[in-house]
């Protein structure tokens, strides 16, 4: 039963949804553009993607299906104007290998829609036990840290990867607030901030063409950012009104 409450807080999170947008509404508006505006791959790719990510979720209490992560990419693709086939079709296609353990050879689509995927498949690296030593973590984080230089140097150099990754990180730190703990937001905003930004910049300084659709990816990214730094922030460290800035 509804109740009435003056207090907008509890107003905003009476109805809270892990779900951004309805993914069938979604698939059918995707799948008429694709069809009306002539990029086959992507239109035959959709019920692919679809199915080989069947029973898969977004972590979150509300069981998102997987395939609206892809489905939203690809959406944010076009409506910055990447109108590419083999873009749109790697964006459907960016986590089926990792995800569904498909060899991007493998993949029903042109060669360099394989090469983009191929180049956005990053191989886990297995984490020690939970109780394990320091120094095994330690070892750990510092692999971590050397392939994920190496990974993102990678996608640095292949155009169609790299847009694709900027709009997978802009969908994931939208959807991080429904399922991650303060910690592991920290972890993946200083992650965002040592990989993604630079590799942004990167793709304005070679594509000067993208100029305004690199503005509008950083505003979204950094207003999530800033919005959950100050969220996350201890409330002992949160300024008085009074105290000034």
């Amino acid at each position: 039963m509804k109740y009435q409450t003056n207090n907008p807080i509890m107003q905003l999170t009476d109805n809270l949804s892990d779900r951004l947008f309805d993914e069938n509404r979604l698939y059918s508006l995707l799948e008429e553009y694709l069809e009306s505006n002539g990029l086959s791959q992507s239109l035959a790719l959709l019920p692919y993607m679809k199915e080989k990510h069947q029973g898969q979720v977004r972590q979150g209490k509300d069981k998102v299906p997987y395939y609206s992560h892809p489905l939203q990419v690809a959406c944010h693709a076009i409506a910055l104007g990447f109108i590419e086939d083999d873009l749109i079709s790697a964006a459907l296609l960016h986590d089926i290998c990792e995800d569904c353990a498909i060899p991007p050879g493998e993949l029903p689509a042109s060669k360099e829609t394989q090469l983009a995927v191929s180049v956005l498949t990053k191989q886990k690296l297995k984490k020690p036990e939970k109780h394990a030593g320091t120094e095994k973590w330690m070892l750990y984080h510092e692999q971590e840290r050397l392939r994920n230089h190496s990974y993102y140097e990678g996608i640095r150099s292949n155009r169609i990867a790299a847009i694709v990754k900027l709009l997978d990180r802009c969908n994931n730190l939208s959807c991080m607030c429904t399922a991650w703990k303060p910690e592991k937001l920290a972890e993946y905003i200083i992650e965002t901030e040592e990989f993604i930004l630079p590799l942004l910049q990167s793709l304005q300084r070679d594509y000067p063409e993208y100029t305004s659709q690199c503005f509008l990816i950083q505003y979204h990214m950094q207003s999530v950012m800033e919005s959950v730094r100050h969220l996350i922030l201890p409330q002992d460290r949160i300024l008085s009104p009074c105290s000034g800035i």
